[in-house]
This record gives C-alpha cells, structure tokens and sequence, in this order.
C-alpha cells in the first residue's frame, strides 16, 4: 500500500511540475513568428506610404492651407513613413524593432491629433485607420501599450 501511495504521490509532483512547461510551450506558440512579423511591419509601412500623399492633400484642403502649420503636418506624414521603413529594414537586419517602435508611435499619436483637430475628409480618416490597425498588430506583437487604442 506505501507503495501506491508513493507512486501517487510522484505521479501528482511529475504533473504539478509539467504544468509551468505545458503553459510555456502554448505561450510560445501565440507569439508572432519573423516571417509574420516583417509581413506587419511591411504592410505598416505600405499603408503609411499610401496615407502620406491623401493625408497631405487633406491638409492642403484644410483650414491651415499654406501656413507653416500645414508644412509641419506634411513634415511629420514624410517622417512617419520614413521611421516605419526604418523600422521594417531595423527588423529584417536583426530580427527586431523594439527601439524604433516608440518613435513610430509617437509620430502616430501626433498625426491622430491633427486628423482630429484639423478635421481631415473621410478618406484621410479610412486610410489611417488602416494605418492604426496595422500599428495596432505590431504593437501588440511587441507587447506594447497601443497609445491609439480606444
């Protein structure tokens, strides 16, 4: 009887001790592999190129047309798309990106404030919400807080 008893009681110990291991492997299996995430990072990058010159035309159409206001707002577009192929060409060298994310964010969040403030058409807002969505995956990938998200 001390013997089933024992057996059990190991049998018991070998599972607890599994379950950390067993948790990890499914873990492991949720995070997004490379050749997915350059896919992210790239259309992130192809949606931005394809916003720029409909963001630009919008502010060229706005309120702040012709004032240094508007140039600034053209100026962060041009940067954005620059820091997003940074970034993809960053992750296709090393395999990660986690230094550039913060400054494509940034960018990002500053060109929500002007589609909001400045009121942009309604294919502005179309093309960056395909914009965010993206940014929203690769954020995400990265375990990031989405400073976008509502």
């Amino acid at each position: 009887m001390l013997g089933k008893r024992t057996t059990f009681i190991v049998a018991c110990a070998a599972i607890v001790l599994a379950l950390p291991s067993i948790g990890l492997v499914a873990f492991g299996q949720t995070r997004v592999n490379d050749k997915d995430m350059q896919a992210l990072m790239q259309n992130l990058r192809d949606d931005a190129k394809n916003f720029q010159p409909v963001f630009n035309d919008s502010v060229n159409h706005s309120g702040v047309r012709k004032t240094s206001q508007a140039k600034d707002a053209k100026d962060l577009a041009r940067q954005f798309v620059r820091q997003t192929d940074a970034m993809l060409n960053q992750f296709k060298k090393h395999k990660k990106a986690d230094a550039a994310l913060p400054a494509v964010m940034d960018s990002a969040v500053r060109i929500n404030r002007l589609i909001t403030s400045l009121n942009l058409n309604a294919q502005t807002v179309t093309r960056w919400e395909k914009v965010r969505g993206e940014l929203h995956r690769v954020a995400s990938a990265y375990g990031a807080a989405d400073p976008l998200a509502e």
